[in-house]
């Protein structure tokens, strides 16, 4: 048996996969080194001695163990243990209500925002919590989907954006035309200004970056339900 003594799994909960097979089987001499890296008893050119090694390094980031049982003859059992989560149960309940308890809705939200992979993560969690999302990256495409006639209940926008154009400006100019468009502004900034050498009157609804799912629910949900205006 190579890799790790199996009794040391015996120090904490495991799961184990057990792969078999019915091959010839190792001599010890081979069983001691499979899992050195680069070593292989292929031909060259038609092995190259990592698989095994590999998955032992895998195991071992993991916390687990590998184990190999093999005779000459008898084939070659792989032994993997994976050392399972120990979560509260209790607090894994409280947590999963929590999620189901957030403030939820039905409306259309335009989000803008230039960073795609924040984008995407933001757009998949306002659908999760029930809103059609309509998402963009730039002030004037936000403003093209504002003139397209599709309604948007909330513009929920980064103040920093590429194209000369910042969330204020996009929020000034979508106002001109639709005075009561609920807004929802979003900053890595600890204040707005930062981005601006002035402030609008209005600016009432703020979400800082980084936030969690229960603040953007939250946020969403008192910028839809507060007035234009009326600080949350």
């Amino acid at each position: 048996m190579a890799g790790e003594d199996r009794s040391v799994a015996a120090r904490g909960n495991y799961v184990l996969l057990s792969l078999k097979d019915t091959g010839t089987g190792m001599s010890p001499e081979i069983v001691e080194r499979a899992i050195e890296p680069f070593f292989t008893t292929k031909e060259q050119g038609k092995g190259t001695g990592l698989g095994l090694s590999m998955v032992y390094g895998f195991a071992q980031q993991s916390g687990g163990l590998l184990a190999i049982d093999s005779q000459l003859g008898s084939g070659t059992t792989i032994n993997l243990f994976l050392p399972c989560a120990h979560e509260d149960v209790q607090r894994a309940q409280e947590e999963q209500l929590s999620r189901e308890a957030l403030p939820r809705g039905g409306e259309t939200v335009l989000l803008v925002e230039d960073n795609m992979a924040l984008q995407n993560m933001v757009k998949g969690q306002l659908i999760g919590l029930g809103y059609d999302v309509i998402a963009v990256e730039t002030g004037l495409a936000a403003l093209t989907a504002l003139g397209s006639g599709q309604k948007v209940d909330l513009l929920f926008t980064d103040i920093g954006l590429p194209g000369g154009m910042t969330g204020f400006q996009l929020v000034e100019r979508a106002r001109a035309q639709l005075p009561d468009l609920k807004v929802l502004y979003t900053t890595g900034y600890a204040k707005p200004e930062a981005h601006h050498d002035g402030v609008p009157n209005d600016v009432q609804h703020v979400l800082r970056k980084p936030y969690r799912r229960q603040e953007l629910a939250q946020k969403v949900r008192a910028a839809l339900d507060g007035d234009v205006g009326v600080k949350s």
